[in-house]
C-alpha cells in the first residue's frame, strides 16, 4: 500500500510540474483572461488527441503524458489549466460527455475542446449558454440544469 501511494505522489508532483511547465510556455498570466482560455483551447487542441480506442483513458495524466484522452480528460486539463491560470472554470457532465464553462467578467461561456478537436474548428468554444445548446444537439434533449462538478 505504501508504494502505490508513494507513486500516486509522484505522479501528483509531476502531474503539477507539467502544469507550471505549460502555463510558463503559453505565457498565460501576461495574457487577457480571453486571451487565457483561447491560448489553453488551441493548446489542448493541438497537443491532445480523442483515444477513439481506449475509453478508460479519462485522467488529468493521461491528458498531459500520453496525449489521448476521452472528452472527461479534455474536460479535467481544460480546467486544470484555468485554475492555475486564474480562469474560474467548471466542467460540465452529462451522461455520456462532458466539456467546460468558463466564467469571466461575469459572463458565462461554454466550451467543447473535444468536439472542437476532433472536428477540427472552433463552433464550440466561448459559447453563451442559449447559443451553445441551441448547437449542441446531443445534449438539447437533457436537462439544462446540469450539474458539475
Amino acid at each position: 500500500a505504501i508504494k502505490a501511494f508513494n507513486k500516486l505522489i509522484a505522479r501528483n508532483k509531476a502531474i503539477k510540474t507539467e502544469l507550471y511547465r505549460i502555463k510558463r510556455q503559453l505565457r498565460l498570466m501576461k495574457l487577457s483572461p480571453i486571451e487565457r482560455v483561447k491560448a489553453i483551447h488551441d493548446y489542448i487542441c493541438e497537443n491532445v488527441e480523442y483515444a477513439y480506442e481506449d475509453k478508460a483513458r479519462t485522467t488529468l495524466f493521461d491528458a498531459i503524458f500520453n496525449q489521448r484522452v476521452v472528452c472527461c480528460g479534455y474536460s479535467i486539463f481544460f480546467k486544470a489549466l484555468c485554475g492555475i491560470s486564474k480562469i474560474e472554470c467548471e466542467c460540465v457532465v452529462n451522461e455520456n460527455h462532458e466539456w467546460n464553462k468558463v466564467t469571466i467578467e461575469g459572463k458565462t461561456y461554454f466550451i467543447d475542446a473535444t468536439w472542437d478537436d476532433c472536428l477540427g474548428n472552433e463552433k464550440y468554444y466561448m459559447l453563451p449558454t442559449e447559443k451553445f445548446y441551441a448547437i449542441h444537439p446531443r445534449h438539447t434533449g437533457f436537462d439544462r440544469n446540469i450539474w458539475v462538478k
